[in-house]
């Protein structure tokens, strides 16, 4: 897996979720750093609790059932309770969901389109088909952003941000146009937090 993983650690009583950056692994046991602006259930958190692990590394992701060994602060180290399979949702299965979107232009010398108003009709952890009254078809490349936080109870506060390759766009005759995107940027974090709307 890719030096560079961030984590999902979800209490499998109430489905709280924190998110943390992975900072060592080894046969058996994992040490995280619980993200800042993502640590409002680490308290929560206790040695001898049982959680499901969700990990991101380049374009996969694992998955896995571990106890909390112990945490201090925003500290974690976790026991793992068997190996991390490979998660086998592919990243073109698609969900039928309205998620509200903002999206705007990106041009070719660097600069912005003004933001505009979006819905999602389905979604898929590789990209988005949306509607929006953005005519995106003479672009190339845009940014997304899901939210108010992509229905992530957690992370009320931020969207899933994301770049994207735009595949198709068409007029819609009630108005507006229908973007299909491919996802060309999207950070591990916020594909874990994608993951998670979707299921």
């Amino acid at each position: 897996m890719n030096a560079e993983r961030v984590a999902e650690v979800r209490v499998q009583q109430d489905g709280t979720s924190v998110y943390a950056q992975v900072r060592r692994m080894s046969q058996g046991s994992m040490e995280l750093q619980v993200l800042a602006d993502h640590d409002s259930g680490v308290g929560l958190l206790r040695p001898g609790m049982p959680v499901l692990l969700t990990i991101a590394s380049r374009a996969r992701l694992y998955a896995g059932a571990a106890v909390v060994a112990d945490r201090s602060g925003r500290d974690l180290t976790l026991t793992m309770a068997g190996a991390l399979r490979s998660v086998e949702r592919r990243r073109g299965d698609r969900t039928e969901i309205a998620l509200p979107v903002m999206i705007r232009v990106l041009y070719p010398d660097g600069s912005f389109g003004p933001w505009q108003p979006g819905t999602t009709l389905n979604a898929s952890l590789g990209g988005l088909l949306l509607s929006t009254p953005l005519d995106a078809g003479a672009s190339r490349y845009v940014e997304v952003r899901m939210g108010p936080a992509g229905a992530d109870r957690q992370d009320a506060r931020e969207p899933i941000r994301a770049r994207a390759r735009i595949a198709h766009c068409h007029a819609q005759e009630a108005g507006g146009h229908r973007v299909g995107l491919a996802f060309t940027s999207i950070a591990h974090l916020d594909t874990l937090r994608l993951m998670r709307v979707l299921q």
